[in-house]
């Protein structure tokens, strides 16, 4: 067996417990407990890096090239994300994101820095060239125009990753609801 102490005051024998999980997403949740919780605030994705997306879709969805160079410029500020993985076998207190993917959470969204990287990515030859071709220059909007370019790729480079999926949220939805019912 085992045995339960209240160490705040106030507590009372027979009273109800509550446990504090924390900041955790579904993952952990449901690696650790067993469970997830809809619409969890604290719940994250992670795309996989830019230098794996598929450019040519992200062009066509823009309706922008990317320019020359910018790829380049964006690997040697490490915005592309890694190759390869640095440890095929990462230990518990290693990130799952070894790869430099492309981190979504639900509380903050995408990554600012990646969001600079999409717009230096998808800039104009006239943008690039006036921000000095600095990726730097990037980190606020410079138009309207780019910034729908940058959105655009994230949106395009979120759709194919769901496209890549064996069910649809829907489908998953449903199971859920089935095993809920039978549990």
């Amino acid at each position: 067996g085992f045995s339960l102490a209240a160490v705040e005051p106030g507590a009372t024998q027979g009273s109800e417990v509550f446990i504090q999980y924390g900041p955790r997403n579904n993952d952990q949740l449901l690696q650790y407990y067993g469970f997830v919780e809809g619409d969890n605030v604290h719940d994250v994705y992670i795309l996989p890096p830019i230098r794996e997306w598929d450019i040519a879709a992200l062009e066509e969805a823009c309706g922008r090239k990317v320019g020359p160079g910018r790829l380049e410029k964006l690997d040697r500020a490490g915005l592309l994300g890694r190759a390869t993985k640095l440890d095929p076998s990462p230990t518990e207190t290693e990130a799952a994101n070894d790869i430099g993917g492309v981190v979504l959470t639900r509380a903050t969204g995408i990554d600012p820095a990646v969001i600079q990287a999409l717009r230096a990515l998808m800039s104009s030859d006239a943008e690039w060239e006036e921000s000095g071709e600095a990726i730097g220059n990037f980190a606020i909007e410079v138009s309207t125009e780019n910034e729908r370019a940058a959105r655009t790729a994230v949106r395009k480079a979120m759709e194919m990753e769901l496209d890549g999926k064996a069910t649809t949220m829907e489908e998953d939805e449903n199971l859920l609801g089935v095993l809920r019912a039978k549990g």
